[in-house]
């Protein structure tokens, strides 16, 4: 059974929210970009070093609908670097975890750690 939507955004709310994005600073906005293969790499969004891993992360979607953020793609692949020991379903998680933190001001991983050694 498909979702019924009840209500959806008036044309006020969506200009009002496109004015928001729009006053974001540049490098803000490209956080919200799509990945694209190969066009995202080796521009301002993602460097070619980061092709490998990030490749790995657009072919865990089914039936190639990737549908990840260049700031996801980011997160996977610092995740990647610091600990490429970890299952690829840990990276993803944590890199999904930090790039949501990142887009809500929330500290990374401060937290986290806290409660941990707590």
């Amino acid at each position: 059974m498909g979702v019924l939507l009840t209500s959806v955004p008036s044309p006020r709310t969506i200009g009002r929210i496109r004015k928001e994005f729009l006053a974001l600073p540049l490098e803000v906005q490209a956080g919200y970009k799509l990945v694209r293969w190969p066009d995202s790499f080796g521009s301002p969004d993602l460097p070619w070093e980061a092709a490998s891993d990030v490749l790995e992360l657009i072919r865990s979607y089914p039936d190639g609908d990737y549908r990840c953020t260049v700031r996801l793609a980011w997160w996977f692949w610092r995740v990647t670097l610091a600990a490429p020991a970890l299952d690829f379903v840990m990276r993803r998680t944590m890199a999904t975890v930090l790039a949501e933190r990142e887009l809500g001001g929330q500290p990374m991983v401060n937290k986290v750690v806290k409660e941990r050694r707590g």
